[in-house]
């Protein structure tokens, strides 16, 4: 099974995925004990690099150049994005953002792909939210697309407010590409 899928659940497997949220936790406050954890406890079994692959979940989305390089992500100086594209630039709280992009890598790499929205707040700044799209090897000029779709619809957990958002495309924790968009 690859490490950054879902371990199956079982009663060890409830400690393992408490363990991950603890240090996931503590990285939030103290991210140099978690580098320190996972760079001893990396690559000795799949259980354990289950572990630390979801207690540095954080750290990755942080873009942390020591937690990409244990998981083998490297410099993304080498990747370009191309076509990214809305498929509308102004949209209405409860539509769905879509848009879609090329990720190309100039040499072989292995790319997390992410995608960041920065939610416009109630008070006017900013709030930025990423999602992984993929982590995967590229081979040298290999190009990939990508098509997604968000909810703009305003949830328990999220509300949305008018003006201006920006759809960031991540790799590797680098931002390379932006692109706005008007909610109303």
């Amino acid at each position: 099974m690859p490490e950054d899928q879902a371990m199956p659940v079982g009663a060890t497997d409830y400690v393992r995925r408490s363990v991950a949220n603890n240090l996931n936790d503590i990285a939030k406050d103290h991210p140099d004990i978690v580098i320190k954890t996972a760079k001893s406890w990396f690559g000795h079994n799949k259980a354990t690099n289950w572990i630390v692959k979801h207690a540095c979940r954080t750290l990755l989305k942080q873009g942390n150049t020591e937690v990409l390089a244990i998981f083998g992500f490297g410099n993304a100086a080498k990747v370009q994005i191309e076509k990214l594209q809305l498929k509308k630039t102004s949209l209405v709280i409860g539509n769905d953002l879509e848009f879609s992009f090329t990720v190309k890598a100039n040499q072989a790499a292995k790319l997390r792909v992410e995608y960041g929205i920065d939610y416009m707040k109630a008070n006017g700044s900013t709030s930025r939210k990423i999602f992984q799209i993929n982590e995967s090897e590229y081979a040298q000029n290999e190009a990939k697309t990508f098509e997604r779709k968000q909810s703009l619809k305003n949830m328990t957990t999220r509300k949305h407010y008018p003006g201006k958002h920006h759809l960031v495309i991540i790799v590797n924790g680098v931002e390379k590409a932006k692109v706005d968009f008007d909610l109303a």
